[in-house]
């Protein structure tokens, strides 16, 4: 629901922006600044892209789980999507979603959301904290059969 109600209120919500500013400086400043945030949005996510994938190839080559990489690579690429999508408050969020700091705390707060919806099972004989592969143990049942010819 919260879903249908984003995709159909954003962009009135768009609309009434775009229509409001349009009203207010005209058609073609307000088309320029559409496409201004456009170009100059994909252009910052493309550099800070390439200071994430650096990071990225350094967690994994230090053995390091590389999920701060991949969350701010997440978020650029939303980000990039927000500025080349024409409205005010897309635009907005796409920018405050450049600025490392806030993309950090958009990481943290994500983390946080999805920490508390998954669930981690530990199954019997899988490695646990402390533990190698196979040092459990595996229950279960078996029986001897003959082969048929």
């Amino acid at each position: 629901m919260i879903l249908l109600l984003l995709f159909i209120g954003v962009p009135i919500l768009e609309i009434y922006l775009l229509v409001q500013v349009s009203s207010r400086i005209g058609f073609g400043p307000t088309l320029g600044i559409v496409i201004l945030t456009g170009v100059v949005g994909v252009a910052c996510v493309k550099h800070q892209g390439r200071k994430v994938m650096a990071r990225l190839g350094q967690d994994l080559q230090q053995g390091r789980m590389p999920a701060g990489a991949v969350t701010e690579g997440v978020l650029l690429l939303a980000a990039g999507l927000l500025l080349i999508t024409p409205g005010v408050v897309t635009d907005a969020v796409g920018l405050l979603l450049l600025v490392p700091p806030l993309r950090r705390l958009a990481g943290w707060a994500l983390g946080k959301h999805f920490a508390k919806r998954i669930q981690f099972v530990q199954y019997p004989g899988s490695p646990g904290p402390g533990r190698a592969p196979g040092d459990g143990v595996i229950e279960g049942d078996w029986e001897e059969e003959e082969p048929k010819d």
